[in-house]
């Protein structure tokens, strides 16, 4: 059901896209691992998927997509290697048969184990994120006091300055 809720939505996105004249963009989904009335959607130009960056077997000025390394830390890597001998002895595999699509929201949908690892934590760090930003927003809506104003937004900027320049050292959009 995941398969076919992201497959939907992207093509509908895409769709829109279109309709509204943004061609060259590729549709991007974030917090997949909340229910489909919970993601984030949107296009995302795809110069911004490109860098110069040589890579084996092209030249330096040909524009590639950043390949993604894998990390033999990472807790996806982590977890599989940790199942890997489970796996060696014991038939793990699922078939789901066919797979019938109603945009029933009662529907259950199998989010991939690796979506949950890969994204449940930084979900949980937006969502924090978020409510301090509206939690800041709200006390700053009726202050007298200037200076508090002044020092929250000093952080926030600081904190994006710092974002953006930790996003541009690891080459990311």
């Amino acid at each position: 059901m995941f398969d076919c809720s992201l497959a939907s939505t992207c093509g509908f996105a895409a769709a829109v896209l279109i309709e509204h004249g943004l061609t060259g963009h590729a549709v991007s989904v974030r917090q997949c691992t909340q229910p489909a009335s919970q993601w984030r959607v949107g296009g995302v130009p795809i110069i911004a998927l490109v860098q110069s960056h040589p890579k084996v077997g092209f030249k330096t000025t040909d524009l590639v997509v950043r390949s993604e390394p894998l990390s033999l830390t990472s807790v996806q890597f982590q977890t599989l290697k940790a199942k890997q001998h489970v796996w060696k002895w014991n038939d793990s595999y699922v078939n789901p048969g066919p797979i019938q699509f109603y945009h029933d929201k009662n529907e259950d949908r199998d989010i991939a184990k690796t979506l949950h690892l890969m994204y449940d934590r930084t979900d949980d760090l937006t969502e924090e994120i978020r409510g301090l930003c509206n939690s800041i927003q709200n006390d700053t809506l009726f202050t007298e006091h200037k200076h508090l104003l002044l020092a929250a937004l000093s952080s926030l900027k600081s904190a994006k300055l710092v974002m953006n320049s930790l996003s541009q050292s690891m080459g990311e959009f």
